[in-house]
């Protein structure tokens, strides 16, 4: 029962919002009080526990309607529910966890003890009938996915779109990147280092091994850098753009500047710019642990800024979203659910695309990026930056699904600056 208390008191404070769920794997991690075979029932059960919170909560309505519990009893009941229906991998006696609640709260364990919501029989309940096998409940059940994400999907996807993408997220996920040419011949990298196999792109790779990748030596070395397949194919395009000067604005990080530094086959001038101070940091530490003398790292402080900056060959936009497309998502996220927030990011990204266009050069290109399955965000945005800035033509959009590449779902679209520069 210690396991147990430890973890309700941890999921207490993240459903009050008292405490994230980042934060409390951290202290679970620091702490010298738990084992490291504890610490690891306890992480798991806790973030399974909360991508389950939703599914109780409606299981929960349908045995006990109109009664509210205090936050400590739904916290305990969510730890059984979680671990005595779909995971068995923290063993609770339930006798013992019984007692439990009724120090917590007597007259609510009666109640929860009374009604019989913990007996192993009512996980039948659970389950729908077989006309409903594909509703979003059963989804739910089947995926361990948030019940109202899964419903947004079949809204913005279809039902069959939907299945593909939650049959990704029982994939291993790949651990791919790129090599670096300047330090090391590709062909001699995976005759030494029989872990890495060679990828689709030009001198990308797949690590295949279960070991931790930081811990291999081309990693200490420098030979290598963790990319996503879709940045890669991102930044191939823009190379073969043959851009003299290009400028990445991060509002989300992005390694496709790095990339573009090491890759580049020309002496491109590739600039960074971001909003965040950490981000700063990271970037300009990037800069000096691979010796990229031609990247510039700027942070921007005010946004009326940067039409002092000149102009660029390309503009890339890695924007903000709302994140309905990961697969892989931190619990976090699922905490405090807004269902209407990829309005908000949308309204945010239309401004922050108008304020970049000073910065492209006559048959210049932006290139905005973006990684949800929201229309608004994705499409439909792209669909109103052409209308609504004539200066502009939407050459091209490309979009890859979840079970394609990456296990994510992104969107890019690229617009060519048509008009001449007054200012030039």
């Amino acid at each position: 029962m210690k396991q147990v208390k430890i973890i309700i008191e941890y999921l207490e404070k993240i459903l009050s919002g008292e405490e994230t769920y980042s934060n409390s794997i951290a202290v679970i991690r620091r702490s010298k009080e738990i084992q490291k075979e504890d610490e690891r029932k306890l992480k798991f059960l806790l973030r399974q526990s909360l991508l389950r919170r939703e599914l109780f909560m409606y299981f929960l309505s349908v045995r006990l309607p109109e009664v509210s519990f205090s936050t400590k009893t739904l916290a305990a009941l969510l730890i059984y529910f979680a671990n005595s229906f779909f995971l068995k991998s923290v063993e609770i006696n339930k006798d013992e966890f019984e007692e439990y609640l009724i120090s917590l709260n007597e007259e609510e364990a009666k109640l929860i003890i009374e009604s019989n919501i913990l007996l192993e029989s009512d996980k039948n309940a659970l389950y729908p009938s077989k006309s409903h096998y594909l509703s979003p409940l059963n989804l739910s059940l089947r995926y361990n996915h948030p019940l109202l994400l899964i419903e947004f999907w079949i809204e913005e996807l279809g039902k069959k779109q939907t299945i593909k993408v939650l049959d990704a997220t029982r994939k291993p996920f790949t651990i791919c990147g790129r090599i670096n040419p300047k330090l090391v011949k590709v062909e001699e990298f995976f005759e030494t280092n029989k872990d890495f196999k060679p990828g689709v792109l030009k001198n990308s790779y797949v690590y295949t091994s279960k070991k931790s990748i930081k811990q291999t030596t081309p990693y200490k070395e420098m030979n290598v850098y963790s990319l996503s397949l879709y940045e890669a194919k991102i930044s191939d395009y823009i190379q073969s753009l043959n851009p003299h000067s290009v400028v990445c604005f991060e509002d989300e990080k992005s390694s496709l500047f790095l990339d573009l530094a090491i890759q580049c086959e020309t002496d491109t001038h590739i600039s960074v710019i971001t909003t965040s101070r950490r981000r700063f940091a990271i970037c300009n530490a990037i800069k000096l642990k691979f010796k990229l003398d031609n990247v510039e790292v700027l942070y921007l402080n005010k946004i009326e800024d940067l039409e002092t900056l000149g102009k660029f060959d390309v503009v890339y936009y890695v924007a903000p979203s709302s994140n309905y497309n990961a697969i892989r998502l931190s619990p976090d996220f699922f905490v405090n659910w807004k269902i209407d927030i990829h309005s908000e990011k949308a309204a945010f990204v239309k401004e922050r695309l108008a304020s970049l266009t000073p910065l492209v050069a006559t048959q210049g290109f932006l290139l905005f990026n973006v990684t949800t399955s929201t229309a608004i965000e994705t499409s439909e945005q792209a669909e109103t930056f052409a209308n609504e800035h004539p200066q502009f033509a939407l050459a091209l959009t490309m979009k890859t699904m979840p079970y394609e590449i990456d296990n994510a779902l992104t969107f890019t679209a690229v617009f060519v600056r048509l008009e001449k520069d007054n200012n030039a």
